[in-house]
């Protein structure tokens, strides 16, 4: 196989993914491994429809505890001396943002972890300035995916950095310049290997050897000969006046320098082996970006081989996340201060040193490198052959779908964010909306619309942190979002045809086992089974096109034949597999009923409090009544409870006590007719009233309106400052005033 046909069978593993997913609708074959994967399907199946119901149980349990809120904080100011309308609807302020907002909030941050391609957008957005990058990025990797040992929120966090790589790649066709100092790629791995397990992994592996030349801050390293030369002038043992270019002839020079150099090829081989042998042990994020590198670098130069490879990989590895941490220890935690002297200078030394074993021969050309070139050039071939290894690691992308079905059986995810990280946030969403969301309907769009202006930055002093519980506002069911989102960036048609030709003749040798591909179909193809005729005919389709585009061998099918006869002998593992994802959400899906048996019984409970909370507050409040603030539907006025009616308390009060009142902020009513209107306020229950417009001499109203008191409360706390009553706009503030002096409760009136 030459150079070019490697990269493309790379390429196509490297798509094992999405050959799984063309893989699951195979019921026409009717083995046993299809039988499981079907009733996977309707496991999964299941598992959104239940998922959709204890969303909207959840959503409604949230609404009653924010109604039983507000009628518990109405009841303490009711409770307060001097209450009045301004103290009844006040709005908390101050450096945290209110109930309201945190609630929008915790929104917005749940979209932004698991839609991740809003996160990429802005960290690929090169307008950032290099501040707004850095708050942007800390956010990110230490916030809002900041359960670092969690895999669903790593995983999400490298979708992140696929799309980012992805969208990089659109701008700027030259794969090498991916890893630039400023580019967003680097400047985001720069910052992803700060997170604890690729910290924790360096402080495992390099410490020993930090630690060693520490413990000998006296002996000198240096091999570049100028600088050699100086050091044994100034010691006496060389001459002062030699010529730079005859420095490194001189025999004392020559053995100083042969016998550091040897030295610090022994050090640079041991930490070499030491990273060698913790290959199963490095992170899995950052073998994962070396694999989407190699994988970019391939998709732009098909031609490329694994040795040219190696400088890129060399700087995701190396560059970015091994010699940062040697040439500063103090900093990852593996020496308690900063390198000085000798010190530093040993550890320079070994960072060049093993960045180049990775680079390009002609990239040696420093002069405290030109003693290494023969240990570089020897162990060159090891080091790509190390990241190779490194770069080979399987994809996340099932591991991810099981982990979002699993999470639906939490109750939610919390984060704790500092104010100054929520508000930079705001700002930045806020600031580059336009590319973001161009979308009028799009969801990140509406959060951050009604989020409103971004508060002014906290200053250091004021900085707090909040407890952010993430959960969504909208329905969505579980599906393959993110891994298609990844994939159709990932893909090319040719690889699309491949995989699909792929997945058919695996398909039809399950059905109809046989030695070769072209027997199996011609087999298939005569059958009975229509479904599996069909199946026939469009493999053969499939697989006359690639031989057309030159893919495979038009007599032996190669190498699509190995590779579908390797996946005929994986099924076995395969059928296990699918048997222990099966059995993994059976489990979800019964930790979800229970959660929805115990979200009707919280609903239950929360209505009851609601009730009593009406009972025990006195005071109405604002609403929806007859669709007038249009916020509360049907189905919502339901959760709510019905209206009571019965004899209670009224009160009869004309236009002009009203008027006085300040009552009414708009009147269409006649000058002339005024005086023939009263307005009746009846509480048919506390909690509930019942607000009728009377023309003297009729028998019935002629407008009625129902209310509640926690709707008016919660009208008041989202800064509405009227109630439409057909004819008039009633001040809510003072209508909520009103009420409460009406219907005063009995104890309270009785007091002094």
């Amino acid at each position: 196989m030459d150079t070019a046909e490697h990269a493309q069978a790379s390429r196509r593993a490297s798509q094992q993914q999405l050959f799984t997913r063309t893989m699951q609708d195979d019921t026409e074959v009717g083995d046993h491994l299809a039988q499981l994967r079907a009733a996977l399907h309707r496991t999964k199946a299941r598992i959104s429809e239940q998922s959709k119901r204890n969303f909207v149980l959840e959503r409604d349990v949230r609404y009653l505890d924010t109604r039983i809120g507000l009628l518990i904080a109405n009841r303490k100011a009711l409770d307060a001396p001097c209450a009045d309308a301004a103290a009844l609807a006040a709005v908390p302020r101050g450096q945290a943002p209110d109930d309201r907002h945190l609630r929008t909030y915790s929104h917005l941050f749940f979209l932004l972890q698991s839609e991740p391609q809003y996160v990429a957008r802005l960290c690929a957005h090169a307008s950032l300035d290099d501040a707004e990058r850095e708050v942007l990025l800390q956010t990110v990797m230490f916030t809002l995916f900041g359960r670092q040992y969690e895999a669903r929120e790593e995983h999400l966090l490298l979708a992140v950095f696929q799309l980012v790589l992805a969208a990089h790649l659109d701008r700027e066709p030259d794969a090498a310049a991916l890893l630039r100092a400023n580019s967003p790629v680097s400047r985001m791995l720069s910052t992803y290997v700060r997170r604890s397990p690729a910290q924790a992994y360096l402080a495992h592996v390099l410490r020993p050897h930090i630690q060693a030349l520490y413990a000998a801050p006296q002996r000198c390293w240096e091999t570049d000969a100028r600088r050699v030369y100086d050091e044994l002038v100034a010691e006496g043992r060389a001459p002062p006046d030699v010529p730079s270019d005859a420095v490194a002839a001189l025999p004392v020079v020559q053995a100083v320098v042969q016998s550091r150099s040897a030295a610090l090829c022994r050090l640079a081989g041991d930490v070499q082996t030491s990273l060698e042998a913790s290959l199963p042990h490095i992170p899995y994020g950052i073998r994962w970006i070396a694999k989407q590198v190699r994988a970019a670098l391939g998709r732009r130069q098909p031609a490329c081989s694994d040795e040219a490879a190696c400088p890129l990989l060399g700087t995701v590895f190396y560059l970015r996340y091994v010699n940062p941490a040697i040439v500063a220890p103090h900093t990852c935690c593996l020496a308690e201060q900063a390198p000085t002297g000798h010190v530093r200078r040993a550890l320079t030394l070994l960072a060049k040193a093993l960045q180049s074993l990775v680079n390009e021969p002609a990239a040696h050309k420093e002069p405290m490198l030109v003693p290494l070139r023969a240990f570089l050039d020897a162990h060159r071939a090891r080091a790509c052959a190390f990241l190779r290894a490194l770069a080979n690691v399987g994809d996340f992308y099932d591991t991810l779908d099981l982990d979002q079905y699993v999470a639906l059986s939490r109750k939610h995810t919390v984060i704790h964010i500092a104010l100054s990280e929520l508000y930079g946030m705001h700002a930045l969403l806020a600031r580059h909306l336009d590319t973001l969301a161009p979308a009028r309907d799009d969801r990140l769009r509406t959060l951050v619309d009604e989020l409103g202006a971004a508060p002014a930055p906290v200053a250091r002093a004021d900085d707090a942190t909040v407890e952010l519980p993430l959960y969504s506002r909208w329905e969505t069911a579980v599906c393959d979002g993110v891994r298609a989102l990844l994939d159709e960036r990932h893909m090319t048609p040719r690889d699309v045809l491949y995989i699909e030709a792929k997945s058919a003749l695996v398909k039809l040798l399950r059905a109809e086992p046989m030695g070769r591909l072209a027997d199996a179909v011609a087999a298939v193809a005569s059958s009975p089974h229509a479904p599996l005729q069909q199946q026939a005919a469009r493999a053969h389709a499939l697989v006359q096109e690639l031989v057309e585009m030159g893919a495979v061998d038009a007599a032996t099918w190669a190498p699509l034949a190995d590779e579908v006869h390797a996946e005929l002998a994986l099924l076995d593992d395969a059928q296990e597999e699918v048997a222990r994802e099966l059995h993994s959400l059976r489990e979800v899906l019964a930790s979800l009923e229970t959660q929805h048996a115990d979200l009707l019984a919280q609903l239950a409970t929360y209505q009851s409090y609601l009730q009593n909370a009406r009972v025990s507050s006195h005071a109405g409040a604002q609403g929806g009544i007859k669709g007038a603030l249009g916020v509360i539907s049907r189905s919502r006025r339901a959760l709510l409870g019905p209206l009571a009616s019965g004899p209670g308390t009224s009160h009869r009060l004309t236009y002009y006590q009203l008027e006085q009142e300040h009552l009414f902020d708009q009147s269409l009513i006649p000058v002339d007719r005024r005086p023939q209107i009263f307005f009746a306020f009846h509480s048919p229950s506390p909690g509930t009233f019942v607000i009728a417009l009377h023309y003297k001499g009729r028998a019935d109203p002629v407008l009625e309106m129902d209310l509640r008191l926690d709707d008016v409360l919660e009208q008041l706390r989202e800064g509405h400052e009227q109630l439409p009553f057909e004819y008039v706009q009633l001040n809510l503030a003072r209508l909520h005033a009103l009420l409460a002096r009406l219907f005063l409760r009995p104890s309270r009136r009785a007091k002094p």
